[in-house]
């Protein structure tokens, strides 16, 4: 039975610059994604998100997200162009988001993430940001970017993917 030691790194990306999105390369389909984000900052008060495959429309994703057990903002298809990574807008650095992703071809992607959130400074606390979520297309996921929401993300910004090929 697989375990954890055979999660393999299959895509890393890392803004150069303050951009738009970054990117992952395409990277071979597994069964278990496991996602790791870290946002330097943005151009502005933003809120990242994650998408996959390039679907930047609105009719495949859903997500519920919470900071500190706040009452969830809620988003679905119609509204929703990915998976938020937390409630709250902000133009500073979000330490670290890890989600883990079901990757099944031929099933939708449940989605589940926690994140350190809203500081990386010793003199304030993080938030605790939790999430579900769901992206309906049934494609394996072979490529995921991360993008701010109105905002460009800054230099420095990175997303690590690993992957693991267990029974679908």
């Amino acid at each position: 039975m697989p375990g954890y030691s055979n999660f393999a790194l299959l895509a890393t990306a890392v803004a150069g610059g303050t951009v738009a999105s970054i990117t992952t390369p395409q990277f071979d389909a597994c069964t278990f994604l496991k996602v790791y984000v870290r946002i330097s900052g943005y151009s502005g008060a933003g809120i990242a998100q994650l998408q996959f495959n390039g679907d930047t429309g609105s009719t495949a994703y859903a997500w519920r997200v919470s900071n500190n057990n706040a009452a969830p903002t809620t988003a679905v298809a119609g509204v929703a162009t990915g998976l938020k990574l937390s409630q709250t807008a902000t133009a500073g650095a979000r330490a670290l988001h890890c989600f883990d992703i079901r990757n099944v071809a031929g099933q939708v992607h449940g989605v589940i993430w926690q994140g350190s959130d809203l500081s990386e400074a010793a003199a304030t606390a993080p938030d605790i940001s939790v999430g579900a979520g769901i992206w309906t297309n049934t494609a394996q996921i072979t490529r995921i970017t991360l993008t701010g929401d109105t905002v460009n993300i800054n230099a420095g910004s990175e997303i690590q993917v690993f992957g693991l090929q267990g029974v679908g």
